[in-house]
């Protein structure tokens, strides 16, 4: 078997000499931004407070009815308990909102 020498291959050359560099900028960092829109918020909240509903239990809201009309709620002492179950009900709320929020962000 006879093997030829390779041709093609060119001789040593010198280094080159370093070139004039063009001027670069520095690149500055862009941070990602999101908008949420008004109407995006309203339906988040909107959908959390769907999933509560879905937890509350029939039977207590029929017991309710029963109580709305034989006038149970009609007392002052009892107004006055449901809207503070109610105010905290929704602080509460809003404050679960805030930390789903700041676990996105």
């Amino acid at each position: 078997m006879n093997i030829d020498k390779v041709s093609g291959i060119s001789p040593i050359y010198e280094p080159k000499k370093a070139g004039k560099t063009n001027s670069i900028e520095p690149v500055t960092a862009k941070k990602d931004t999101i908008q949420i829109s008004e109407e995006a918020r309203i339906q988040h909240l909107i959908n959390i407070v769907k999933e509560q509903a879905k937890s509350v239990d029939t039977q207590k809201i029929q017991e309710v009815k029963e109580r709305l009309k034989s006038g149970f709620y009609d007392t002052d002492e009892v107004l006055r308990k449901v809207a503070e179950n109610l105010y905290d009900f929704s602080h509460t709320l809003l404050q679960d909102i805030r930390n789903q929020q700041n676990k996105k962000d």
